[in-house]
């Protein structure tokens, strides 16, 4: 996320690149008729997403107001439809009544493309200036719990369910989460294998209201660079399983590591161990990836693994990630999103643990260097049962075109057309009127909001309104969600789940938390082309156990419950 720094010399390939055109320019507007045979349209207006975000500036550059803020996709109330929880900043500085005067929001899903303002119904308006924030079953009771990263302290409210008209109370203090730094991401996941969620939160850098740093290019001022700024460390909390949690950061070896500044996170067992490492996007310093030893305790294998640093060596201004197999080798990949004029890395899985940056190989080096990109996903928009990409760009610098004339403050997102084998082709111009509007972007989360059968978007937008990016087309093709119901681990977060129709298989893993610090829908999207049917589902539940449900039927959302061998379908689908 770094802001321009005092060294912008370019690798060679990388200014070739944009020499040969990389812009920031409009892209022309896509045709009536999509030739993706898909368009996406930002209908958020019409279905009732009134709500406005404010990064809190005033006029004097708080680094803070630069990372707001994620977006969560979570089917609060059970009712089979995805919820849209949306956060929010606050006046900057921090203050009792700057805090009261905003709010977060959630908005609750009515099933016919609408959705309705219940944040003072439902008892969630968040605390404080709000980063990011995650989703997860925390207390094993069923239904989800929502943990917000705010500048300091976090919150987390806990859902009393059906029984309490599923309303959220907020038990921070009880729980002892409650992180007081400026925390930017957070991860639920079972990093010991106990069936309870533990939690993991990224923390950014230190701020100092009464001394505000205005940096300047010229007569422009703009935001200091993050490396100015001194970094704090991450946190990781053990869940106790009786509704509160340790912070072992420190007998987890956690506080021993470098400090980043720590930003987009995801859980995933990138060595396929049976234990849920971390990987970290750290703004202006090495990416970590944290693999856990089996004792709550964890390593930084980062830099031995490939993933720490940029394909050309370089410490890069890292917000985003995703962990997707977008080859379909049967290996878990890892993207990051990063700052203007750095390459966005992709991190192809090579097998035992080792990462190989292929982004440039793989198309995504020549429209990305203008771009500061933050939420992405890898996702089939289009049911062909290849992984395609989205990422959410937007500057941080509002007066950036005064002083660079390569980028510009609004700017457009991007969507890449997996062509197969994990070539990946840009089609932004080709995705309907919602990748022509220029936004300042940040959080991004996908689901399919309409149970249609295509993953829509929902994209936070700084100093704006959201966005809500609504597939059309999509579901003209095959396709299959899985919903997983763990015993313990109600949810399934860490699973592996393969999917087998037409002789074809893919492999997902289920994360409670991703993007730019966001939450994606946890039921597990595949696309199946012309499959009429997934001949098997294989799942490898969180806790070790195995089983394979078979001829499972397309077009149709399976709910698979752990040790059945069989799905169980909600009534509602």
């Amino acid at each position: 996320m770094s802001p321009v720094r005092t060294r912008l010399l370019l690798a060679p390939v990388a200014l070739a690149l944009l020499q040969a055109g990389c812009t920031g320019g409009t892209r022309p507007p896509s045709p009536a008729d999509s030739p993706l045979g898909v368009t996406f349209v930002d209908r958020a207006a019409e279905a009732g997403l009134d709500f406005r975000h404010t990064d809190g500036s005033s006029g004097s550059y708080f680094i803070v107001e630069t990372l707001a803020s994620g977006v969560l996709l979570l089917d609060f109330d059970e009712d089979g439809d995805l919820d849209i929880y949306l956060i929010n900043g606050r006046p900057l500085p921090p203050s009792a009544e700057g805090n009261a005067k905003h709010s977060n929001a959630l908005y609750r899903n009515a099933g016919d493309g609408t959705f309705r303002d219940v944040t003072a119904e439902m008892g969630i308006p968040g605390t404080g200036f709000g980063g990011g924030g995650v989703a997860g079953d925390y207390d094993g009771d069923g239904d989800l719990d929502i943990y917000i990263c705010q500048y300091g302290p976090d919150v987390l409210y806990r859902n009393e369910g059906k029984a309490g008209g599923y309303r959220f109370t907020d038990v921070t203090a009880r729980a002892g989460a409650n992180d007081p730094r400026f925390s930017a991401g957070a991860a639920f996941f079972d990093m010991d294998r106990d069936g309870d969620l533990d939690l993991y939160v990224t923390n950014y850098c230190r701020e100092d209201f009464k001394s505000p740093r205005k940096c300047g290019e010229g007569a422009v001022v703009r935001y200091c660079a993050p490396s100015t700024y001194e970094p704090e460390g991450d946190s990781l909390f053990m869940n106790r399983g009786d509704g509160t949690f340790e912070d072992i950061t420190g007998s987890s070896g956690i506080a021993a590591m470098t400090d980043g500044r720590g930003m987009g996170v995801v859980a995933t067992d990138f060595d396929r161990d049976g234990w849920m490492d971390i990987f970290v996007a750290n703004d202006a310093s090495e990416n970590f990836l944290l693999r856990n030893l089996g004792n709550r305790k964890f390593e930084d294998v980062g830099l031995s693994s490939g993933v720490a640093l940029s394909a050309s060596g370089d410490e890069n201004g890292n917000m985003g990630v995703d962990v997707a197999d977008f080859n379909r080798d049967g290996r878990l990949d890892i993207f990051v999103t990063t700052y203007q004029k750095q390459l966005n890395a992709l991190y192809r899985s090579e097998a035992k643990g080792i990462y190989n940056d292929v982004a440039m190989a793989h198309g995504l080096g020549e429209t990305c260097l203008p771009m500061v990109s933050w939420g992405t996903k890898f996702f089939d928009f289009d049911n062909d049962g290849w992984l395609d990409l989205f990422i959410a760009n937007g500057h941080l610098e509002d007066a950036i075109e005064k002083y660079d004339q390569s980028s510009t403050y609004l700017q457009e997102r991007q969507l890449f057309r997996n062509l197969g084998g994990g070539m990946l082709k840009e089609v932004s111009a080709q995705a309907g009127p919602a990748f022509q509007a220029r936004h300042s972007s940040r959080g991004a989360a996908f689901g399919d909001l309409d149970n249609d059968g295509d993953v829509d978007i929902v994209v936070s937008n700084s100093r704006g309104t959201p966005s809500l990016l609504r597939n059309e087309g999509g579901n003209r093709k095959s396709w299959i969600l899985i919903e997983l119901a763990g015993k313990r681990n109600r949810h399934g977060i860490g699973a592996l789940v393969k999917v087998t129709a037409g002789g074809v298989s893919q492999i997902a893993e289920q994360h409670s938390g991703a993007s730019y610090c966001s939450m994606n829908d946890l039921r597990l999207h595949f696309g199946l082309g012309d499959a009429a049917l997934a001949e098997s589902v294989e799942v490898e539940w969180p806790e070790g156990l195995r089983e394979t449900f078979e001829n499972l039927t397309a077009r149709k959302v399976h709910r698979l419950v752990e040790g059945t061998g069989r799905p169980a379908d909600r009534p509602w689908f």
